[in-house]
């Protein structure tokens, strides 16, 4: 896929391609997919476009994670900085502002850190997305 597909009005197609038509098809991955809010994946589609910066947080294994959407914002053209390290996440959250699009990702979304960071960085006017498996989590409120 290329940057111009998740530029067209209708975006939610080529992401639904990408994330899912091309995985090996699955029983927990279909359910995964009803569970997407299309109108917010749209939303964060642009966001992702207009940003001047993205930064990518995780912690742990959710730092492998981090750096894989890094790789994947790459090969779209999009420059992303992917960060494992707390006190440099936070350093980056405290100087951001409405310009830098905050990804976070956490398995449990209650992981300190990332949580921390997510409202420092809410708190400067930087856009924030959650990436998380429990959808009632203080990362996602």
């Amino acid at each position: 896929m290329s940057a111009y597909a998740l530029r067209g009005e209708s975006c939610h197609k080529p992401l639904k391609v990408k994330f899912f038509g091309s995985a090996v098809p699955s029983i927990p991955l279909a359910n995964d997919e009803r569970l997407l809010d299309r109108k917010s994946l749209e939303k964060i589609a642009r966001r992702l476009l207009a940003a001047k910066h993205i930064e990518i947080f995780g912690v742990a294994a959710s730092a492998v994670t981090a750096q894989y959407l890094e790789y994947k914002l790459a090969r779209l053209g999009l420059r992303a900085h992917a960060l494992s390290d707390a006190h440099l996440a936070t350093m980056m959250a405290e100087t951001t502002d409405a310009s830098t699009l905050h990804i976070l990702v956490s398995s449990s979304g209650s992981t300190m850190d990332p949580v921390r960071g997510a409202k420092v960085a809410q708190g400067r006017g930087a856009t924030v997305v959650s990436i998380t498996n429990r959808a009632k989590s203080p990362l996602v409120a």
